[in-house]
């Protein structure tokens, strides 16, 4: 199985950032989404029924009127960015949108990166270059095919980095999993930890 993965938002916002939400439930659901991402294998389906119930929170939060501020809607987006279902891409994207108008800068981000994956999931290019998927066999992370058409300057104004540079991160990981394994095996150890 070929994995997508959000990538970008994900190194903008860091592993250690403090919740900037005035929910602060909503940076919660957005950050166990993405640590179900965190496994490149694919996700259990305990893993599955956790983010569809979480999917389903941000949704009934956006109906009560819970998402008012540009944070509120940049980690309501986040969430459901992580679903595979169209509904919730085109939600994330409006709501990446709006945190974006609402001052949020990472949100034109996040709005690139949904654009990308419901044109990956539609069978199209992607616009921007945001996603990616790890090919198991050789456990190497690729970059699904871009319009040639979309410029660093289009990149720019979504607040993502020229392609190539983007390629170079994408590189730079592949490097470092090949580092850790061939770590892992010399001491004995799989890269999850398994003897």
């Amino acid at each position: 199985m070929l994995r997508r993965e959000l990538w970008i938002l994900a190194l903008a916002l860091g592993p250690n950032l403090a919740c900037r939400s005035a929910e602060p439930e909503l940076y919660d659901i957005y950050r166990g989404a993405l640590e179900e991402l965190a496994d490149a294998h694919g996700m259990s389906d305990e893993a599955r029924s956790q983010n569809a119930r979480r999917y389903k929170r941000v949704r009934k939060r956006i109906a009560a009127g819970g998402v008012v501020s540009a944070q509120d809607h940049l980690y309501a987006a986040g969430a459901l960015s992580t679903s595979d279902e169209m509904k919730d891409l085109e939600l994330a994207r409006n709501l990446a949108a709006k945190a974006a108008e609402l001052g949020e800068a990472l949100g034109n981000i996040l709005v690139a990166e949904t654009t990308d994956k419901i044109l990956v999931q539609q069978g199209q290019r992607q616009k921007y270059g945001t996603q990616v998927y790890l090919d198991l066999p050789t456990q190497l992370w690729h970059l699904y095919p871009a319009d040639p058409l979309t410029s660093d300057a289009d990149r720019a104004s979504m607040g993502l980095p020229p392609l190539a540079e983007m390629l170079r991160l994408l590189t730079l990981r592949n490097d470092q999993s090949e580092i850790a394994s061939a770590v892992s095996e010399a001491i004995g150890r799989r890269p999850d930890g398994a003897q």
